[in-house]
């Protein structure tokens, strides 16, 4: 199996979890989660395969970004930040 099939593999698998997994995240914000925690949920509650990874990898860097982003807040002067 060559790059391109696996991708379209991948692609296919993704795009056939997709709506369900977009209604848990749906039915878990209108339950009253705020969206990390509802993503945090769908995360947790999503079964093996290749959106779970992306899913993982897109809530990582979200919590990567705010950690560095609350950093900038104490230290402005270090992250050339104005408040």
């Amino acid at each position: 199996m060559n790059l391109n099939e696996k991708a379209k593999k991948r692609q296919k698998s993704i795009a056939l979890q997709l709506p369900n997994t977009l209604d848990l995240l749906t039915i878990s914000v209108e339950a009253g989660l705020d969206f990390m925690s509802a993503m945090r949920r769908v995360v947790e509650k999503h079964p093996l395969g290749p959106l779970k990874d992306e899913l993982e990898r897109f809530f990582k860097q979200t919590e990567l970004v705010g950690h560095a982003a609350r950093r900038c807040v104490k230290w402005p002067i270090v992250c050339n930040f104005r408040i």
